[in-house]
């Protein structure tokens, strides 16, 4: 018996108790019996019963509630529908984008599509999906698989590239390993992740057309995630400051990587497809939203620094999050906004 519940050790379920755990061949009735649960929270846990080459799963759920009886509030999720993206201090035509979300009738993401808004009218006419489409990924969710579809456009080749990746998920819901096949180019990317009490804490990926192998280490601090240690290139790392702004589990995205500007941060567990962060399938999300990201290169002493603050409504929901770059920064354009927008 193990618990799919990551707070409990395997075969140290102190809530479930059976009437045996071992046995010789025959029938057995087997007899459960369960503490009350008064944490508030809901806990899983499962049984695993072996005969030969038979493997039998059996799923425990039990319900929570307070320790005075009652149900623990339940706050109804808040499902995010578009955001306008600007960057403000960037030339050209591309000055604005605008990034739409759907859902299946399981409230699971199911569609990222971004779009260039050129007329920067804060609405997308039918030329702008058409010519300013930028990129999507579709979720397909089948048990414990889940298959997105990529699609994203290379403006300088002008040029549409397309990828599959097929995501097997833990007993938890989160991305234990990846496969993503590029359909142009057939180049192979593998993704296996590991996770303790749900946090991400590795994650190797590695290519079919190269022995270069990446491996990626995160640390955890008060519930938040404050650094990405990628094994190479040596002394490159991404860090993470959180202020006191939870990231509300309610909501339907994951705003800390809505807007994630170090690469490594950036990358973790789903490069080259986008989005597997954002829709909560790799591993538990931060408490916390942050306030300052810093990347780590080849001169630690002068550190890409980008500073974040936030706006909200009489809710207490984020509505706009502004990005400082601080004058630097090699890998976002610009300082950047992003206005948030929920389902009504």
């Amino acid at each position: 018996m193990k618990a799919v519940n990551a707070q409990t050790r395997a075969s140290e379920v102190e809530w479930l108790k059976l009437n045996l755990y071992s046995g010789e061949a025959g029938e057995y009735t087997l007899q459960l019996t369960l503490l009350p649960n008064l944490t508030g929270e809901d806990r899983v846990a499962e049984i695993v019963i072996t005969c030969g080459d038979t493997v039998i799963r059996i799923r425990v759920e039990q319900k929570g509630t307070k320790a005075d009886g009652q149900k623990p509030d339940v706050q109804t999720k808040r499902f995010v529908n578009s955001v306008l993206n600007k960057w403000e201090d960037s030339s050209g035509d591309r000055r604005q984008r605008i990034i739409e979300f759907s859902y299946n009738s399981d409230g699971k993401l199911s569609l990222i599509a971004s779009y260039y808004d050129f007329n920067e009218n804060n609405i997308l006419e039918p030329d702008e999906r058409e010519k300013g489409f930028e990129g999507s990924s579709a979720f397909v969710y089948e048990g414990k698989t889940v298959k997105v579809h990529s699609k994203e456009m290379n403006n300088y080749y002008n040029k549409l590239t397309r990828t599959d990746a097929v995501l097997t998920l833990n007993d938890e819901g989160y991305v234990s390993e990846s496969k993503c096949v590029c359909l142009e180019g057939k180049v192979e990317t593998f993704f296996r992740n590991r996770y303790e009490n749900g946090q991400i804490v590795f994650s190797n990926y590695e290519y079919s057309n190269s022995a270069y192998t990446i491996t990626d280490k995160m640390a955890w601090k008060n519930g938040n995630l404050i650094k990405v240690l990628p094994s190479r290139p040596s002394g490159c790392y991404s860090e993470i400051i959180y202020g006191d702004e939870p990231n509300r589990p309610e909501v339907s995205i994951d705003l800390n990587f809505l807007c994630a500007n170090t690469e490594w941060y950036d990358c973790i567990g789903e490069d080259p497809i986008i989005g597997v962060k954002i829709a909560g399938l790799v591993g538990k999300r931060s408490k916390n939203l942050k306030v300052t990201e810093k990347e780590f290169d080849f001169n630690p002493s002068e550190p890409s620094v980008y500073s974040y603050t936030y706006t909200k409504n009489a809710e207490g929901y984020v509505t706009k999050i502004e990005i400082d770059n601080n004058d630097g920064g090699d890998y976002s354009a610009s300082d950047q906004v992003f206005i948030i927008n929920y389902q009504k």
